[in-house]
């Protein structure tokens, strides 16, 4: 849960370095953002997918954990086994003000609980997938201006790794996305004149407008991070949202264009 919404896929650093926890009704929903908010992760898991959820309070339980403590404390205390998460914290309190981690071993571990530390949680991102009118589901990330995003994109983590491959390979800066007659294209160094790739990657289904969009932060690491079928959604120059919903889980990344 938390490798998955703090993007652990490349490297053993988190992309995502504290990530945000509300535990409530027999649900775990977990936010985490980077580079000014232009990567952010908005991730729910249920009983499907964790054995078990409880919170003592009817308001729920919110957390802010240091990913790489979290993650060191959870190999202490477990060794790679099943293990049972606690948050404590008095009633009071806006933020749990520490974790024990019980398995082979007991680990206890103080959270973050500043002010300064809550601001940064993007909370108004979770408001803004609703369910969608165009697109089938309620996962749709609604622009500022209430606009649903005129394309969808159902391919694989793997056929966005190949753009993530050939522009690493050809030093470009960004990775674009580009759709064209009703096909998710790689255009990498096209406009170039020099070398470049290009070609039409496998796609379950590609619908609504053409779109040549550049993306940043965030992207390798989110596709390193992710396999099998995922859900793009974007327009012309807007934030690209990534959704795969599997098993008692929803992972909702939304990466912002470079302009």
């Amino acid at each position: 849960m938390v490798e998955k919404t703090a993007l652990l896929g490349r490297g053993s650093e988190p992309y995502h370095e504290e990530i945000y926890l509300n535990i409530q009704n027999g649900q775990v929903n977990t936010l985490g953002s980077s580079a000014g908010n232009s990567a952010i992760a908005f991730c729910s898991y249920d009983t499907s997918f964790l054995d078990e959820i409880e919170s003592e309070s009817d308001d729920g339980v919110e957390a802010v954990i240091n990913v790489a403590d979290f993650l060191s404390y959870f190999e202490f205390a477990s060794d790679g086994k099943l293990a049972e998460l606690r948050f404590k914290g008095d009633s009071a309190d806006d933020l749990a003000t520490s974790m024990e981690i019980e398995s082979e071993l007991l680990s206890t571990f103080m959270l973050p609980v500043s002010d300064s530390v809550r601001e940064k949680i993007p909370l108004g991102v979770a408001e803004r997938f609703q369910e969608g009118e165009k697109w089938e589901g309620d996962h749709v990330f609604y622009s500022n201006s209430g606009a649903e995003p005129a394309t969808e994109i159902n391919t694989t983590a793997e056929s966005i790794r190949r753009i993530v491959e050939a522009a690493e390979y050809h030093d470009k800066e960004f990775y674009p996305i580009t759709v064209s007659d009703g096909a998710l294209q790689m255009n990498v160094g096209v406009n170039d004149g020099r070398n470049r790739v290009e070609g039409t990657l496998a796609s379950e289904d590609v619908s609504g407008a053409d779109v040549d969009n550049n993306y940043l932060h965030g992207f390798p690491e989110l596709f390193d991070s992710m396999s099998g079928g995922v859900t793009l959604r974007t327009a012309p120059g807007a934030p690209m949202s990534v959704i795969k919903v599997r098993g008692g889980m929803v992972l909702r990344h939304v990466l912002a264009p470079v302009k």
